[in-house]
């Protein structure tokens, strides 16, 4: 049985501007989100969304809560997670460049 959600679907202006935002370019996470939102909006339950985008029913869940906290915003902003980065962009640059003058 699926799990019952407290979430509010998308209202219609929303589900307008998510389906503009399909496409934009978008990164996979944001375009996950989206779609997630969507096809709650149509009536999915969690796990048939997860098996349908091939993720966890866990994101599912996850991507809805966003929503619901934080609205629309929260297919724009998606935020690092983990372990902060070891090199800063410029540090990155120099180590391939460094790499790209090894491998000629």
């Amino acid at each position: 049985m699926a799990r019952s959600l407290k979430i509010r679907k998308p209202r219609v202006n929303e589900q307008r501007k998510l389906e503009q935002s399909l496409h934009e370019d978008l990164s996979p996470p944001q375009l996950r989100r989206a779609q997630v939102i969507l096809l709650y909006g149509e009536g999915w339950a969690g796990v048939d969304i997860a098996a349908a985008l091939h993720v966890h029913p866990v994101t599912v869940y996850q991507d809805l809560r966003q929503f619901a906290a934080r609205g629309l915003p929260c297919v724009s902003a998606t935020t690092r997670r983990g372990r902060p980065a070891l090199f800063t962009a410029a540090q990155a640059q120099l180590a391939r460049q460094l790499v790209g003058r090894l491998a000629h």
